[in-house]
């Protein structure tokens, strides 16, 4: 029965030898009063991290504009600006039905694994100009309580381009365009958690040992 009863205790020890996964808001700006809504064509906005993140889920406050049902495609790049091809492209979708105004954020992308550095949310109408549209909101404010950077900056392309978020971008102010950036953050040895682990280890198998070399 004793052996049985040390392998729980190692499984204890090895339970707490890692900070466990947890959601984290990684970015993001909510709240204030509806204004407007943008459709410059292709329109974005940023955020950096320093830290890396497992099934990242992103949303955004989307909507239809000009009667054309809510159409366009999405961008997640980490890079704009002339220079910028398809290899910064990280991931790509279409969205379509959406309401005008709606009460509820897009779910844009999950799942999205994502290193430290600078990313870009794109939005670029397919109806050129119409169809797709952030929500902007007097007096949206950053997330409580994330643990990346809101750059707090509005881009509108400046120009036509082959790529679309690959164009002469320029600032627009600041950001009230609500989005939010949730992730899990990876789970990482503690020093001293490493240390009571081995330390267990080693006394369940001595105990082990001896049981055996008595019989």
């Amino acid at each position: 029965m004793r052996l049985p009863i040390r392998f729980l205790v190692a499984a204890a020890i090895l339970a707490t030898a890692t900070i466990a996964a947890r959601a984290d808001a990684i970015a993001g700006v909510t709240g204030g009063t509806l204004i407007a809504i943008e459709i410059n064509d292709p329109e974005g906005i940023s955020w950096t991290q320093t830290g890396s993140y497992k099934d990242v889920t992103i949303s955004a406050f989307l909507s239809s504009t000009g009667g054309n049902n809510g159409t366009g495609t999405v961008y997640l790049t980490d890079q704009i600006g002339p220079g910028t091809t398809v290899a910064n492209q990280i991931a790509e979708t279409t969205v379509s039905g959406l309401a005008t105004e709606p009460a509820t954020a897009t779910t844009l992308f999950t799942g999205l694994d994502l290193g430290p550095g600078t990313y870009y949310l794109i939005t670029a109408s397919n109806l050129g100009g119409g169809g797709l549209g952030w929500n902007d909101y007097n007096g949206a404010a950053a997330i409580p309580g994330i643990s990346g950077t809101n750059n707090f900056d509005e881009f509108s392309q400046g120009g036509g381009a082959a790529y679309p978020p690959a164009s002469s971008f320029f600032s627009v102010g600041t950001n009230e365009l609500d989005f939010q950036v949730t992730g899990d953050i990876a789970a990482t040895p503690e020093p001293s958690s490493l240390i009571l682990l081995g330390t267990g280890l080693l006394g369940i198998v001595g105990m082990t040992r001896r049981k055996y070399l008595g019989h």
